[in-house]
């Protein structure tokens, strides 16, 4: 249990306010905000899958005789459960988020209480709600503010209360860890492996008895086949293929190979694009399939076909390309979609069209405009500051006695940041941030004691007692 002290209700309040401002700011409900800046990016997707489901046309975008198993199945079914009690109206769902939302940075300081002080636990918190990729998401239709309360609910569920015992992991926390690690990997692919990841820390906790240590991981399994079942059954019955999502082949082209192309065909992405896709149309004529005619896992499959070859053929290619997508990940600031929320002029940058960091640099101080620049400059320094503490809370926390608890969770930052790779853009490290931070509230702390040791006035002996001169 959490015990909401006052500091914590008003970390809290500011939590909440800063999302519900940001909402107002947006006013998502005018239909031309609607158009112009929610509907972009995936959202129309989700919007029309979760409509779709609402007319009982079934899980699909373009009607009832072209189902889908593109995009993931928790957000759709969230969101049509939201317009089923509000209607189609996709503020509705951002109210909802930024609710859910302050529940996630609760449960963030509750994790972090269990092996930091509550003054560290508190800065973490507080950088959870102060931050601004966090705040904007719960305005948007998309999944990173599900996926990031799930994601911190199965780490509430799973680190253990410092001092006791991995063996008071029983049963019933490896069937509920199971639950809500099938329903993070629903919303986000991304969460598939950390299951996986937490098997193995069971496994390694339980080094003397293995055999409890299996039972656990075998219950936290099983619960997430149980969940993720009906899904690949569904894909079964609609496509002949058990498989959660055809969005491997589609990602491996689109997110991954393109970039790598843009350089060697010397063109823009659209066209780079098309380009692949005819290629891959081609392949699939040579071999006696008609490219209209077949199930997008069909054609998909091909696509990675096409996709494993360029990566073959350039191996080189691929890890700096994976590395920039880290890169991007890591530092991308997301500055215009921001912009683009508040009303201001959008440049085209496409960040990982450029092949080093110093010409994306320059064309990044040449394209955006003043405006876009100085939000930059603003989110950039956010982020600085925060990757400075984390620094700091790791030199902080090296020695302390939750050493192992700092490391699993900078572990699953990483895990969030590296996996993309290639795919790299600013909002797939919405899931890592609350993983950091517990060493962002470490280092804050300690830097805040620091300054009020180098700073404080001596004391002195004034007539016998101590007092301030």
């Amino acid at each position: 249990m959490i015990r909401l002290s006052k500091p914590l209700l008003v970390l809290v309040c500011v939590c909440l306010a800063l999302r519900f401002a940001f909402f107002f700011v947006l006013a998502p409900w005018e239909s031309d905000v609607l158009q112009s800046t929610v509907m972009r990016n995936d959202a129309p997707d989700y919007h029309r899958l979760a409509t779709s489901l609402l007319a009982g046309d079934g899980y699909t975008r373009f009607g009832p005789d072209r189902p889908e198993a593109l995009r993931f199945p928790l957000f759709p079914f969230f969101v049509a459960g939201i317009y089923r009690l509000a209607g189609p109206n996709p503020w509705a769902v951002f109210v909802v988020q930024v609710l859910m939302d302050c529940a996630t940075c609760l449960m963030l300081f509750g994790v972090c209480r269990r092996h930091l002080s509550e003054r560290q636990a508190l800065a973490a918190a507080f950088f959870y709600a102060i931050d601004p990729a966090l705040i904007r998401h719960c305005s948007e239709l998309l999944t990173e503010t599900v996926c990031v309360f799930l994601v911190v609910s199965a780490a509430f569920v799973f680190v253990p209360t410092g001092g006791r015992s991995p063996a008071t992991f029983g049963r019933r926390r490896a069937l509920v860890l199971g639950g809500v690690a099938g329903l993070a990997t629903l919303s986000r692919p991304v969460c598939l492996f950390l299951p996986v990841v937490a098997g193995g820390y069971l496994l390694l906790s339980h080094r003397n008895r293995l055999r409890v240590g299996a039972v656990r991981c075998a219950i936290m399994f099983a619960t997430v086949g149980l969940v993720l079942t009906p899904w690949i059954v569904r894909n079964k019955t609609v496509f002949g293929y058990a498989s959660l999502s055809y969005a491997s082949g589609y990602n491996l082209l689109w997110d991954v190979v393109v970039p790598m192309e843009m350089r060697h065909m010397k063109l823009g992405r659209a066209e780079t694009q098309k380009a692949l896709v005819a290629e891959a149309d081609r392949l699939m004529v040579l071999e006696g399939v008609d490219p209209s005619r077949v199930s997008p896992f069909v054609w998909t499959g091909y696509w990675k076909r096409i996709a494993l070859s360029r990566i073959g053929r350039d191996p080189i290619g691929f890890a700096g390309s994976w590395a920039r997508g880290v890169v991007v990940t890591a530092l991308g600031l997301g500055s215009a979609r921001l912009a683009e929320t508040l009303g201001l002029e959008v440049s085209g940058f496409y960040l990982r069209g450029h092949t080093s960091l110093s010409g994306a640099f320059r064309a990044f101080l040449g394209e955006k405009g003043k405006a876009e620049l100085l939000l930059a400059t603003a989110l950039g320094g956010f982020l600085a500051l925060s990757y400075l503490l984390v620094g700091l809370g790791i030199l902080g926390g090296w020695n302390g006695p939750s050493r192992g608890v700092l490391l699993g969770f900078l572990g699953v930052a990483a895990y969030f940041i590296l996996v993309p790779g290639p795919m790299g853009e600013a909002r797939y490290r919405i899931p890592a941030i609350p993983f950091y931070l517990p060493a962002v509230g470490i280092g804050a702390m300690n830097t805040l004691d620091w300054v009020r040791r180098r700073f404080r006035r001596p004391d002195v002996l004034i007539g016998g007692q101590r007092g301030s001169p």
